[in-house]
């Protein structure tokens, strides 16, 4: 019933159905929710589908979702990202990597933050050198977004980079690098956030 109603005349009742798709997973409205992505759908309906989508994280709903990130409105991109998070698909990974080297858009830090979430799900050396190299962007937004990436990958080898960013890094680099250190309980940086929590630099 649920998915005849994605169907209905009444955009509410639309709305209303593709919610509770999502939070009751049925994985079985992947493709007609996915369907509801395109720009011939109201704002309004689009991100209920892109919101259940996550909810109900299935790969097959990756594809769609990453070409909201590169190609939909910017108002979507924020729920298109936090979707991809959840699903954590490592197709994904190759898409998002192209499109942060080639766009530099206003969302940008959304696509770096589904990124980092993904690879929560599978670890891949070639993305975390892409988020090391974002960790220094321009857009303060992206360097956040990266750093915190790193700290969801957990790979012990990126705690040399963050380390030397506590040390060198301007403030909010800093800062975001030392969180990123402590999600990471990494023990080895311990002198070097002691040296960061007394410097008066921050």
């Amino acid at each position: 019933v649920l998915l005849e109603r994605l169907a209905d005349d009444g955009l509410a009742l639309r709305v209303l159905a593709a919610e509770y798709l999502g939070m009751l997973r049925v994985a079985s409205a992947v493709p007609k929710l996915a369907a509801l992505l395109g720009p011939n759908h109201p704002p309004r309906l689009r991100r209920a589908a892109i919101d259940a989508l996550g909810e109900i994280r299935r790969p097959e709903a990756t594809k769609a979702l990453v070409a909201i990130l590169k190609d939909g409105p910017a108002e979507l991109h924020n729920s298109a990202a936090t979707a991809l998070s959840y699903i954590a698909d490592p197709n994904a990974i190759a898409p998002l990597i192209e499109q942060l080297r080639n766009e530099r858009n206003s969302t940008r830090h959304h696509v770096v933050r589904a990124l980092g979430a993904t690879l929560r799900a599978k670890p891949d050396a070639g993305a975390r050198k892409v988020l090391r190299e974002l960790a220094n962007d321009n857009s303060v937004k992206v360097s956040l977004a990266a750093i915190s990436s790193l700290a969801a990958a957990k790979d012990p080898a990126d705690t040399p980079f963050l380390r030397d960013l506590v040390e060198r890094g301007a403030s909010d680099r800093r800062r975001a690098a030392a969180w990123a250190l402590g999600e990471m309980r990494d023990a080895g940086s311990i002198d070097v956030l002691a040296g960061a929590l007394s410097s008066a630099k921050d």
